[in-house]
């Protein structure tokens, strides 16, 4: 999957999509397909009992104004990375290789992870709750765009 960003490596790892309604479940695997990631859904499940396992959302006012309370992980592409951080504080490791760098990832500390839109930090944020599942891990998705300067 070429992009003129670069290339899009898929997950090396299959990982399920698991939701608590058919619209939501539609919306994700819609994103997944957009960045070539559809053949790596091991399955895709609605589970009525999902929203009690995830994380709180993000508090966007103490996040803007804390932000040295959170890891911030940005996993585009080295491509995106030219162009400048959105954080200058945030971890930079792409998508592709974050299943091979996770140890850089702190569990200890909530991690806020975000990419250019929303689709990949969202895939990002499900395996780093994999990896630690006591880890509070917060997906920045498209309010990413609030934080861009230029």
């Amino acid at each position: 999957f070429e992009t003129w960003l670069g290339t899009i490596m898929p997950p090396q790892e299959s990982f399920y999509l698991v939701t608590e309604n058919k619209e939501t479940l539609k919306n994700l695997l819609e994103k997944t397909a957009k960045i070539g990631y559809e053949k790596s859904i091991e399955a895709a499940i609605i589970s009525p009992n999902s929203a009690t396992n995830e994380e709180p959302e993000l508090d966007m006012g103490h996040f803007k104004s804390h932000k040295q309370d959170y890891q911030i992980l940005d996993v585009r592409n080295e491509a995106e990375l030219e162009s400048g951080k959105i954080f200058e504080e945030a971890i930079s490791i792409p998508l592709p290789e974050l299943a091979d760098r996770i140890r850089e990832v702190d569990p200890k500390t909530p991690v806020v992870v975000h990419c250019a839109s929303g689709y990949r930090s969202a895939i990002a944020a499900s395996l780093i709750k994999k990896l630690f599942p006591d880890t509070k891990v917060y997906d920045l998705g498209a309010d990413v765009k609030d934080f861009k300067t230029g």
